[in-house]
C-alpha cells in the first residue's frame, strides 16, 4: 500500500496552522497545570523512563551536540530580541534610512560586543 503523493493533511504545517495550535494550547494550559505536567514528567524520568529524563536534560541544558552560536550570533540574537519587543510595543519596522542611523547600529553593536 502506498503512502506518497498528494494527499489531504500531509505535508508541513504553515506557520499560521501552527501558530493557531500553540494559541489553542496556550489558552489551556495555565502555569499552575505546566507545573503539574513538568512534576508528573520528572517523577517519570525517576521512575526510569528514559525519554522524560532526555526531555528534562535537552530543556534545561539545551542539547549538547548543537553546535554554539559564536558571539557576533548572540549579539545579533539580542539586537534582534530588542528590535522584536519595540515592534510588539508598535514600533514601525523600517531600515535605517541614512549613514547616522546606520553608524548607530554599527555604535550598538560594537558596545554590545565590549560588553562580552
Amino acid at each position: 500500500m502506498s503512502h506518497g503523493g498528494a494527499r489531504p493533511g500531509a505535508g508541513r504545517k504553515s506557520n499560521a496552522e501552527i501558530q493557531q495550535i500553540r494559541n489553542l494550547i496556550d489558552e489551556q494550559l495555565t502555569s499552575e497545570l505546566w507545573r503539574v505536567l513538568i512534576r508528573s514528567m520528572i517523577a517519570q524520568a525517576g521512575r526510569g523512563n528514559v525519554r522524560a529524563f532526555q526531555l528534562l536534560l535537552q530543556y534545561r541544558f539545551g542539547d549538547p551536540y548543537a553546535p554554539q552560536p559564536d558571539e557576533s550570533a548572540q549579539i545579533l540574537m539580542q539586537i534582534l530580541s530588542e528590535a522584536r519587543e519595540e515592534l510588539e510595543q508598535g514600533a514601525q519596522p523600517r531600515p535605517p534610512t541614512n549613514t547616522q542611523e546606520l553608524d548607530q547600529l554599527v555604535d550598538k553593536f560594537h558596545a554590545l560586543s565590549s560588553l562580552k
